[in-house]
């Protein structure tokens, strides 16, 4: 059978997030280890959560994988263009694959971007 690539278990990824959402003592920890979950699951070069509050304009970065602090801050200025990447995942609730983008150094990228949905009530909540 041919592949692309290595072949992940995404179960273990999941697990691992669940996992660290359950014993996470606060949000910045439930969120990086969503985060170390995935980054377990698909091994990108550079990750980011990004979250909205539905009582604020744009978006907010929860965590990262992979950035420096200067490529992060460039992310959170980015990600307030309503045309970002990120924040077109978060407002259309829309999944975004092999996106084409360019790397601090100047080297190009496919980026995936996903929405974060979760359900209550029966309605569909985008938290980032």
């Amino acid at each position: 059978m041919p592949s692309d690539g290595p072949t992940r278990d995404a179960l273990s990824g999941l697990s691992a997030a669940i996992d660290a959402v359950a014993r996470a003592d606060d949000l910045d920890a439930a969120l990086n280890g969503v985060l170390a979950g995935a980054v377990l699951a698909l091994a990108p070069t550079i990750a980011a959560v990004c979250l909205s509050d539905p009582d604020r304009a744009g978006l907010v970065i929860g965590a990262v994988h992979g950035m420096a602090e200067p490529a992060a801050a460039g992310l959170a200025a980015d990600i307030q263009d309503p045309a970002n990447p990120f924040a077109v995942a978060a407002t259309g609730r829309t999944a975004d694959f092999d996106r084409p983008g360019t790397m601090a150094d100047g080297s190009a990228f496919a980026g995936a971007y996903l929405p974060l949905l979760v359900t209550s009530g029966g309605v569909d909540v985008a938290l980032g």
